[in-house]
């Protein structure tokens, strides 16, 4: 089956790139994504600020919500004795930009430079992509008179926000729909790639429901399906490690060694200490807190439910510490980050965290 001809074809998480395309009336726009709307797929998890944290992303390969998570678990991994650990990866409108604790922030100023000496475009400095930033979200300035906790202060440069640019991911796409031709094509997965004899691609073999079809496009395919499911969307298509397509029998398109390799990720751990003070975990372990929590939200957006319950903060170390590091790390950190790069990032978090393994069923309910 075959559907239509639209001029672009988006991936998963080019939200923002769809709805700016889709905002020229001159050309189609479609979008494909494995998911769907997570504030429906959901519900309260996915809109409640204090319960963001909570979903489905420990390190149990059973804390999962498939309805808008890959469900991926790793190989045992050696380095933290052996377990398969749950990598939650997003399968939704927004990608895991969407499930990423409601958090935003952006990289240093010297991370951008680095990476426009890279590729040798200065459209990439930090002053030069600043502006982006700016339309990328919303500034709701806090109402002080409704701040949970009530001893919290918040500073904020109200100069990184422009407001009238339109918003976060999801407006994006929700003013595109009700102001544009933008197609979405929701629960729907991209299987493969198309290409012609010139080696252009023309077009994606997806699946709705089980339900086999092709979507073609005049112009471009953009693909955007975040750090696994590119390379393989890639690879699946014959666009990658040749020896990789050979021995599955994929027809090479392009032979592009470095496609899947080279992922980075940081190491997450913590400690816990137990407080006098009410904390996130008492939702947990009091009902009737929990109860007059959900009343003071739903009634006049008060209380502990408005908050996330943490906060993120860098660091970077002081030239004398680096010195306690390996010889091979303090080369690393030397080649391959900016000057200005953090080395650390803190998440504060007002409840118990344990093993990172499933947060909703780890806390002690001891009463703190």
């Amino acid at each position: 089956m075959t559907i239509g001809r639209q001029d672009f074809r988006v991936g998963t998480a080019g939200l923002a790139i769809a709805g700016r395309l889709a905002a020229n009336p001159a050309i189609t726009v479609a979008v494909v994504e494995a998911g769907g709307f997570y504030e429906i797929d959901n519900g309260n998890g996915s809109v409640i600020p204090a319960l963001a944290p909570l979903q489905h992303v420990g390190s149990l390969p059973n804390d999962t919500q498939p309805l808008i998570d890959w469900g991926f678990v790793t190989v045992p991994q050696a380095g933290a004795n052996g377990p398969r650990m749950h990598y939650a990866r997003g399968k939704t409108l927004g990608g895991s930009s969407a499930r990423n604790y409601l958090a935003y922030h952006q990289g240093s100023v010297g991370s951008y430079h680095q990476q426009a000496e890279q590729v040798a475009d200065d459209s990439y400095l930090f002053d030069n992509f600043l502006p982006y930033f700016q339309r990328s979200a919303i500034l709701t300035t806090p109402n002080l008179e409704k701040r949970y906790p009530t001893n919290g202060t918040v500073e904020f440069n109200a100069t990184s926000f422009d407001n009238s640019m339109g918003g976060p991911l999801q407006v994006y796409l929700n003013e595109a729909i009700n102001t544009t031709s933008i197609v979405v094509y929701t629960n729907t997965l991209a299987t493969k790639i198309l290409f012609d004899a010139n080696n252009t691609a023309t077009g994606v073999s997806v699946q709705t429901g089980g339900l086999p079809y092709t979507l073609y496009t005049r112009h471009e395919i953009i693909l955007s399906a975040g750090i696994f499911q590119s390379p393989q969307l890639l690879m699946i298509s014959g666009i990658g490690p040749r020896e990789i397509s050979e021995n599955q029998d994929i027809p090479i398109h392009a032979d592009l060694p470095g496609v899947a390799k080279n992922l980075w990720d940081h190491i997450y751990y913590g400690v816990c200490f137990r407080v006098n003070i009410d904390t996130s975990s008492r939702l947990s372990n009091d009902p009737i807190y929990a109860a007059q929590a959900a009343e003071n939200y739903t009634s006049n957006q008060t209380g502990p439910l408005t908050a996330v319950g943490a906060f993120i903060g860098f660091e970077k170390l002081p030239a004398s510490y680096h010195k306690n590091l390996s010889a091979s790390a303090q080369e690393r950190l030397a080649s391959k980050f900016p000057d200005d790069w953090p080395e650390i990032e803190y998440l504060i978090e007002s409840a118990f965290d344990g093993y990172n393994t499933n947060y909703t069923a780890i806390d002690p309910n001891d009463g703190y």
